[in-house]
């Protein structure tokens, strides 16, 4: 048998990090909306309890 050159595996390259990287204003949307939700449930609730503010 003859000895084969083997050539060295390239490297793969590395992937980056499937992960969602959250920025400032990201979690700045959520919380609007966040608070738009919560602002609007407080609205139906004092309209259907008929509160004044």
């Amino acid at each position: 048998m003859e000895a084969t050159n083997i050539k060295p595996r390239k490297p793969s390259p590395k992937k980056k990090n499937d992960r969602k990287t959250t920025t400032s204003r990201d979690i700045e949307r959520q919380l609007q909306d966040e608070n738009l939700k919560v602002y609007h449930q407080l609205f139906c609730v004092e309209e259907n309890f008929g509160i004044r503010r």
